[in-house]
């Protein structure tokens, strides 16, 4: 006996309800490692190992918003740009804007804006870089830079809203950002 596959679309809509859940464990659970690796790796001084890592967590962190979503990400690659103006763009009140000095005493903060902070990562932590093809500089401040930027992203890491159907049958949305 052979077994019915069900419709494309019953599958598809199975699918949907497990989706935030799929994205968590294959995008942000494996960012966190990425995350945590690479703030080792710039503490025993491997700057390619922690620019890659830094990046990729990033990546990872910011389609998993879009996924969780709805939106696609493949058009995407690994460049965390048009990645960061892609969230923004779904909820202006997203808490991912500008990196701040944290003013610690001796720490030589360097300041730059996101989009140049961005496009400095994607060149340090590109996979054509990882023989030092276009070379690097690590400032003490860029572990502050990852902290801050992986933290803003990944607490949003969330469905911004969600439906509900109220007992009397009329739509609930819940905002979420």
């Amino acid at each position: 006996m052979t077994a019915v596959k069900p419709p494309l679309d019953s599958r598809s809509e199975k699918l949907k309800i497990h989706t935030n859940e799929i994205v968590r464990r294959m995008f942000v659970a494996t960012a966190d490692g990425n995350y945590i690796v690479a703030r080792l790796a710039f503490f025993h001084q491997l700057p390619f190992d922690f620019y890659w890592l830094s990046l990729h967590a990033l990546e990872k962190y910011y389609k998993a918003i879009l996924l969780m979503n709805g939106r696609p990400v493949l058009q995407y690659k690994h460049h965390l740009a048009p990645l960061h103006q892609a969230v923004l763009d779904l909820d202006p009140r997203l808490p991912i804007g500008e990196l701040i000095d944290p003013q610690i005493g001796h720490l030589r903060w360097i300041d730059e804006t996101m989009d140049a902070w961005l496009a400095r990562l994607d060149r340090f932590g590109a996979a054509d870089n990882r023989y030092a093809t276009y070379g690097y500089y690590l400032c003490e401040d860029d572990l502050f830079k990852v902290d801050q930027h992986v933290w803003n992203v990944r607490r949003c890491c969330r469905l911004f809203f969600q439906k509900l159907a109220s007992n009397d049958g009329t739509e609930i949305v819940i905002d979420n950002v």
